[in-house]
């Protein structure tokens, strides 16, 4: 899938672009796993399999395990228009889930008024 025009998605208002974001299957380029774990997220991992009994938790890969990952890459909106950019996230998570990837993202600076949208967003997790 990669990052293609494609993956590229639009949102336009009396003609004019008011959002915009691409879907990125960085799986195209690397692989990745991690190499070495730090020992606070080890330790993490293990209160995990504890924490499993009670309540529901993401996927924490171990060291040397490989996952997949996405990005939602070269957005940007018009901040009158915060619903628009809410809008491609519904195809991008669809991308997400379709191609079947551990982790979804993108990369923020701190003032991206992108990063108060998505706190509205909770992760959706899904029991085997």
């Amino acid at each position: 899938m990669g990052y293609r025009l494609k993956n590229f998605i639009v949102a336009k208002h009396n003609g004019s672009i008011v959002a915009y974001g691409g879907f990125w299957d960085t799986a195209v380029l690397a692989e990745m796993a991690y190499t070495r774990e730090p020992f606070l997220w080890k330790l993490m991992a293990n209160m995990g399999g504890v924490l499993r009994h009670f309540t529901r938790i993401p996927l924490i890969p171990k060291e040397g395990e490989y996952f997949e990952f996405r990005n939602i890459v070269n957005h940007a909106f018009k901040p009158e228009y915060a619903d628009a950019m809410m809008e491609i996230f519904k195809p991008c998570s669809s991308m997400m889930y379709e191609t079947k990837c551990d982790f979804f993202g993108t990369y923020l600076d701190p003032a991206d008024p992108l990063l108060e949208l998505l706190k509205e967003f909770r992760p959706h997790l899904e029991t085997e």
